[in-house]
């Protein structure tokens, strides 16, 4: 199968389509925001259901990262 990778930058791409799945990358809100507000801010943009998870944030201000995976139509 062919993988597109959308939007890619020098550290990752917003999306990579393999198949009928689409990865999105992590979502962030706004560095020194508090937690709760970055997590207000993350899922105030209508994506799909999320899931989360653990890991090192590129900043120390960003507190939440939401991560998205979807099934093409």
């Amino acid at each position: 199968m062919i993988i597109t990778r959308i939007d890619r930058g020098p550290r990752l791409s917003q999306a990579v389509v393999h198949g009928n799945t689409v990865y999105l990358a992590g979502q962030v809100g706004a560095p020194g925001a508090s937690v709760t507000e970055q997590t207000r801010a993350i899922l105030s943009v209508g994506a799909p259901t999320r899931a989360t998870f653990e890991a090192k944030l590129s900043e120390p201000l960003l507190k939440v990262e939401i991560v998205i995976t979807a099934a093409k139509a």
